[in-house]
């Protein structure tokens, strides 16, 4: 067996271990089932032992599969990432980037500026960014990267943060007036908060006090932005990032309240499925990260 034909068969095995899937891996390789069962099957043989238990429901990794994909994921992904450096060096950053997001008013305000931005200097990557609204599987959709407001539970995902945005408490002037403005945590105890479900606890700070109050309401809604209509009109307090708000209170429709006491910030991660990634993917990441020391617009 030929060095080359050896590293094809690590990429074929690597895709079928990732993907628990003969078909799904035939389909990101671009072969047949067949010509990928064959050579997984010549593969094997070669090394002398299983890598793979295969039934009609599932393919598990033997601990020699185990072993060898720890190995050979490696080395894939380095040879991968050989080729797309060279040839991003002899050609330019060129094909798709598919990213996924959590929809938040940051990143709806951010990415079209920082997409436009990059894309001036890489007008040969094509952009596809997708927004989900529930969980998201970068592996099996075959997403280059996603962004997400909290780091995901997988472990061998690779998460960079990308900024904290901060929080605060807001209300339409129309409540104020009927039910007073809170000055501190105990009097959200007297007030409407909208939030999601029948209750929510917040944690506020203060000069190195941190304070955790039960608040609820009478109306309450798991959509942000339905969350931030019916605040704007007067059911009640809620916690909002402040560049989704922050047109509302430039013109008076909302009022941030206990600016003093600070909200647990929502923070926004880059997640990889592995530290080898495209040189498309690489750059694009290294170009959103150094946007993060620019300040923002007032």
């Amino acid at each position: 067996m030929t060095r080359a034909s050896v590293l094809v068969d690590m990429e074929i095995f690597v895709e079928v271990a990732k993907h628990r899937s003969f078909s799904r891996a035939a389909v990101e390789i671009g072969i047949p089932i067949s010509s990928l069962s064959r050579r997984l099957k010549r593969l094997e043989e070669s090394i002398g032992v299983r890598l793979m238990d295969r039934t009609t429901r599932r393919i598990t990794l033997t601990s020699y599969g185990e072993a060898f994909y720890a190995q050979a994921v490696r080395v894939v992904e380095e040879a991968q990432r050989a080729y797309d450096d060279v040839a991003a060096d002899a050609r330019g950053l060129r094909g798709l980037l598919k990213i996924v997001a959590h929809p938040n008013a940051w990143l709806l305000n951010s990415f079209a500026s920082f997409i436009s931005e990059y894309r001036s200097t890489n007008d040969l990557v094509e952009i596809q960014l997708d927004l989900s609204h529930g969980p998201i599987d970068l592996m099996g959709d075959r997403y280059d990267l996603a962004v997400m407001l909290e780091p995901p539970k997988e472990s061998a995902l690779i998460v960079r943060k990308m900024r904290d945005v901060e929080n605060g408490i807001f209300a339409a002037p129309g409540y104020l007036e009927d039910w007073g403005r809170p000055h501190t945590p105990s009097d959200l105890a007297d007030h409407h908060v909208i939030v999601s479900g029948q209750g929510s606890t917040w944690s506020l700070s203060r000069e190195g006090e941190t304070v955790s109050v039960a608040v609820a309401g009478p109306v309450s809604s798991n959509s942000p932005t339905l969350t931030h209509r019916l605040a704007l009109e007067g059911h009640g307090l809620f916690a909002s990032d402040i560049l989704q708000v922050r047109e509302d209170v430039e013109s008076g429709a909302l009022v941030q309240v206990m600016p003093a006491w600070k909200l647990e910030t929502t923070s926004l991660y880059i997640v990889t499925t592995s530290r080898l990634l495209s040189a498309r993917a690489r750059s694009f990441i290294d170009f959103v990260l150094s946007q993060e020391i620019r300040p923002q617009a007032a």
